[in-house]
């Protein structure tokens, strides 16, 4: 998925994270922190609402909310 669809799909992929953060038990100080995923993503629902680049938000969206 490319970054743009990413985006255009972002309230989707915040409400994933909110699912398997919860299924996985992952603190919430972890998740909504600074740089938590959940926190980042809800920064990129606002424009220019975050100084983390998308690229590196996709990478931790991959690594906090892999289920394998």
């Amino acid at each position: 998925m490319s970054d743009a669809d990413f985006l255009k799909n972002l309230p989707d992929a915040l409400h994933l994270a909110c699912v398997i953060c919860f299924l996985k038990e992952i603190p919430t100080y972890v998740c909504l922190s600074d740089k938590g995923i959940i926190h980042e993503l809800v920064h990129l629902l606002k424009e220019n609402g975050t100084t983390t680049e998308v690229e590196e938000i996709r990478d931790l969206f991959k690594l906090t909310l892999c289920l394998a």
